[in-house]
């Protein structure tokens, strides 16, 4: 593997490097290697639209920080048709998206030397991280951050509740003195407004729903024998439904999966403190096996948080 443009920064180094899509399209991927010992290797995978830094720089911030803190190798790339990839964005579907998860798990592994590795999904990412997880059993471990079910287990409560959240942000910027100066600069897309009040996850493009697998991945995900931790911001209504769903899934199904719910964060985990804290709990989890193993058994007892 060629890393490009490498950087030293903080105990660690970062570089860009490329990989093949199972279509042979390029994928673009950064990599944040620890300056010194490699314990093992993660592979973050952002949302379903986003470049693979995340929103806000979430997933950056998260690779530099395993990378300083745990010693983890880390990849994340940008999906077909997102950031630096190539591809056409509306003719990615979620298979794809698992496909190019799983061409990034071997490169990781190969970078790492390891023969495991953690995989890290952001939002839709998460949906895409679990899928990669039923099909390579070397993803020994999976870290959904705001993941919601995948689409058939998803009722239409959950796409009313979406649309009223976009309904209320949208109230609340047009008190704003720069949301009216974009309208008279006409800069405001109306399309994308209208389109996010008034459409749903389950829209279909072309007949099929991109965000809906050909597989059924739920049921491969009740034979996953890997380990699953689900993190969710206090304040993310769809969250909690989601949290309700994925407890109820693991319970039926024996999936060794724990919960932790980060108290007022929002979807993103925007506020310093919301990012602390869901690193400290990802880098416990993700630790050597023995942290991992007494990180979930410690979020068990004491109702879906870690202490401290």
């Amino acid at each position: 593997m060629r890393i490009e443009s490498p950087v030293e920064c903080g105990g660690i180094v970062r570089g860009i490097t490329r990989l093949a899509a199972a279509d042979g399209r390029t994928l673009w991927a950064a990599i944040h290697r620890p300056r010194g010992r490699v314990a093992g290797g993660a592979v973050l995978v952002p949302g379903w639209s986003g470049p693979r830094a995340g929103p806000a720089g979430i997933l950056a911030g998260i690779a530099d920080r395993l990378a300083r803190d745990i010693s983890l190798l880390c990849v994340r790339f940008d999906l077909r048709g997102r950031g630096d990839s190539e591809g056409v964005f509306g003719e990615t579907d979620l298979d794809m998206m698992i496909e190019d998860a799983l061409a990034a798990c071997r490169l990781a592994m190969d970078a790492a030397g390891t023969d495991e590795i953690a995989a890290v999904g952001l939002c839709s990412g998460g949906n895409v991280a679990l899928g990669a997880a039923t099909l390579l059993p070397r993803i020994t471990r999976v870290a959904a951050l705001s993941t919601y079910p995948f689409q058939p287990s998803r009722g239409r409560d959950v796409d009313a509740a979406r649309r009223w959240r976009n309904v209320k942000a949208y109230a609340v910027r047009i008190f704003r003195a720069e949301t009216w100066r974009k309208l008279f600069r006409g800069e405001i897309d109306f399309g994308r407004i209208r389109k996010n009040i008034a459409a749903s996850d389950r829209e279909r493009t072309g007949g099929r729903n991109l965000k809906d697998s050909r597989r059924d991945i739920g049921k491969a995900l009740a034979n996953y024998r890997g380990s699953c931790l689900f993190v969710y911001g206090g304040a993310d209504e769809e969250g909690t439904r989601a949290r309700s769903s994925f407890r109820e899934f693991a319970s039926r199904s024996g999936l060794d999966a724990s919960f932790h719910v980060v108290a007022g964060a929002n979807h993103n985990f925007y506020r310093a403190a919301w990012r602390e804290e869901l690193i400290a709990v990802l880098e416990r989890f993700l630790g050597t096996r023995e942290t991992g193993e007494a990180a979930r058994e410690e979020i068990r007892q004491n109702g879906g948080r870690l202490r401290g």
